[in-house]
Order: structure tokens, then C-alpha cells, then sequence
């Protein structure tokens, strides 16, 4: 996710356009302009509307799979899924540490 952000960023900003990335960058994208005060070049916005997409792609995968998550541990079937519930139960461990810590190291080594 970070990746495309940041490809987009750079591409605007090779432009002398400085900006973050948010839902509305494709609606503001025709209404920049280059440090000239040219507007963007239309073969620019094509890219950065394709990168764009790929942004999307990715945080409605990521969201699929913390949804995924969410519901494999309603019911946990197996040991590592307990394991993660037990360590959201501490302070300051969330889905995604817990997920990581279990999955990682304590499913499938033993110390």
C-alpha cells in the first residue's frame, strides 16, 4: 500500500506538485498543475490514475483479509487461532501483531 502511495507522490512531485494521497485525488488530479503552471500531462494523469487503481486493489485485498481474520477467530479450529486470541487479550497486541507472532513463531516451533 505504502509503495503505491509513495509512486504516486513521486510522480506528482517530479511535477512540482506536493501532495498527499487521499480518496479525492482523482477528482482533484485535473485541476493541478505542473511548477509552470501547465496543466498535468494527460499520458501523466493516465498513470497516476492506473496506479490509482492498483492503490484500491490492494486496500480492498488487505480489508478482505482482515475480515477473513476476524472471522476465522469466531471460532477458532485450531491451536494457533487460539494462540491469537489468548495474545489479543494482552495490552497493546492487536490482530495484526498477534496474528504475525503466532503464525510466525509460536505455530509451529516450540520453545
Amino acid at each position: 500500500r505504502q509503495q503505491h502511495r509513495m509512486r504516486i507522490q513521486s510522480l506528482l512531485f517530479t511535477q512540482g506538485v506536493e501532495v498527499t494521497v487521499t480518496p479525492r485525488l482523482l477528482r482533484d488530479l485535473d485541476q493541478m498543475h505542473c511548477w509552470n503552471g501547465q496543466p498535468l500531462p494527460a499520458d501523466l494523469r493516465d498513470r497516476i490514475g492506473r496506479e490509482y487503481a492498483r492503490l484500491r486493489w490492494v486496500e480492498q485485498d488487505l480489508l478482505a483479509l482482515k475480515k477473513q481474520q476476524q472471522t476465522r477467530l469466531k471460532t477458532p479450529s485450531t491451536a494457533a487461532l487460539e494462540k491469537i486470541q489468548l495474545l489479543q487479550q494482552l495490552g497493546g497486541i492487536a490482530m495484526k501483531s498477534s496474528w504475525v507472532f503466532v503464525m510466525e513463531l509460536f505455530g509451529w516451533r516450540q520453545f
